[in-house]
């Protein structure tokens, strides 16, 4: 649309006055049912600190597919805090994060899949590696994995490596990637 009405400026038209204002939103599950919500930021222009499903206003001239897309990507990106599973760790850019913190999660893997996790975690983090898992637990391949096998990287420096001081049979663990 923005190709057929050059003659407009659109950039400086204003939804609800210039043009009839439309929102853009999504729904999204995983392959377990569960929905991705996210809670309004306190600079939210209504319904501040309320749980909702991404979505926005559609700009003038844009699609309704490519604001949904555009609206999770700043919400997501907005985030200080995000929740990632396992499997949605490949889609995010290269050093994307500061600090990945991974708490009891490598033991619902395989060892082939947490070999792949870790190698995720050395690809998006720039900077830390917070690890606290089991001590001994088993592992979806039916076989144990014990604290000294988990495949970190040699190039990673490590801060501490230690038993949980409140729960002991988990340990904790903090690089440098």
């Amino acid at each position: 649309m923005k190709d057929i009405i050059p003659y407009l400026n659109y950039k400086n038209m204003k939804r609800g006055v210039d043009y009839i204002g439309v929102g853009a939103g999504a729904i999204i599950f995983n392959n377990e049912g569960k929905v991705f919500i996210s809670q309004r930021g306190p600079g939210a222009r209504n319904e501040s600190g309320k749980w909702d499903f991404p979505g926005g206003g559609v700009e003038f001239g844009e699609r309704c597919e490519d604001a949904v897309v555009r609206e999770i990507k700043e919400e997501f990106e907005a985030a200080r805090i995000r929740f990632i599973m396992a499997h949605q760790i490949e889609y995010l850019p290269k050093k994307y994060f500061n600090l990945t913190i991974s708490i009891s999660t490598l033991h619902e893997m395989t060892r082939k899949q947490i070999s792949n996790y870790i190698k995720q975690i050395n690809r998006l983090t720039n900077g830390y590696f917070y690890n606290k898992q089991w001590i001994r637990s088993y592992a979806k391949d039916n076989s144990y994995i014990r604290e000294d096998e988990y495949p970190i990287p040699k190039n990673w420096r490590t801060i501490y490596q230690r038993p949980h001081p409140i729960q002991r049979l988990f340990f904790e663990a903090l690089y440098e990637t």
